[in-house]
């Protein structure tokens, strides 16, 4: 929902929080290849004689490519997941014009980590202010003592009601919020107050309500075979108490 939803509220969000100030921008496919070229010329795992262990890799190149050391970059990245062992590279170029590529990062291009902002340290007044539903959802973030917490939720539904422009899109922002709400622990409480305040929207009806529903029970179930298999019931007992079938019970004994 947050990903689907922070288009709306980026721009409010970028200069206070992160201290960004936007001129222009513009949303890019967030969908990312694995690799660009998807298949290394070589890769060997190697022991050296000091009996160091490393990746080593080949790349054949016969012509000089602008982005050979970010292609680069990105099979190293891969192939320390992959390996958990240090990488070198090396490119073996081939061409026959003077060699111009590059092998290095310049030290502003380095990579040293990202920035960290807690969304629950916001105060919840400064995304009820807000005039864009989506901003005002995150509300429920900020951590609120139990006694406060029923103000806040109250108040972001008031608010969704005031912005939303038909029943419709109200109907999909609670829905949004009964499922953010799961975030901290606040589902149930959710649900009085929308039942309180006459809002008709079945919980037990969303898709994943009835999800966590079924994952819940077989839990349980496991739970009652598992107490079934110490006690030392055979397999057709315990599968008859705890309602799971005879092939779970029996991969739950193994």
């Amino acid at each position: 929902i947050l990903r689907q939803n922070i288009g709306r509220f980026f721009l409010q969000l970028a200069e206070p929080l992160m201290g960004i100030q936007i001129r222009r921008h513009q949303e890019l496919n967030p969908q990312l290849p694995a690799t660009t070229e998807g298949v290394a010329d070589f890769i060997c795992r190697i022991e050296d004689e000091k009996g160091d262990t490393f990746i080593l890799q080949l790349e054949f190149q016969s012509t000089n490519d602008p982005g050979m050391l970010e292609r680069m970059h990105e099979y190293f990245l891969l192939l320390r997941k992959r390996y958990q062992l240090p990488v070198r590279q090396f490119v073996l170029y081939l061409g026959d014009k003077p060699l111009t590529m590059r092998s290095r990062y310049e030290d502003e291009e380095l990579y040293r980590g990202f920035e960290m902002r807690d969304l629950s340290r916001v105060a919840a007044q400064r995304f009820l202010a807000s005039n864009v539903p989506e901003e005002v959802l995150l509300a429920f973030l900020p951590h609120h003592p139990p006694e406060e917490a029923e103000t806040i939720l109250r108040q972001i539904i008031l608010r969704l009601q005031q912005l939303s422009e038909n029943p419709v899109t109200l109907r999909r922002y609670i829905r949004q919020l009964l499922v953010l709400s799961r975030l901290r622990n606040l589902a149930d409480l959710t649900e009085k107050l929308l039942q309180d305040m006459a809002f008709t929207y079945d919980v037990t009806k969303d898709s994943l309500f009835i999800k966590g529903e079924k994952k819940g029970a077989h839990k349980a179930a496991l739970q009652v075979a598992q107490r079934c298999l110490d006690k030392g019931f055979d397999f057709e007992t315990t599968a008859d108490i705890s309602g799971l079938s005879l092939e779970e019970v029996q991969t739950l004994a193994k």
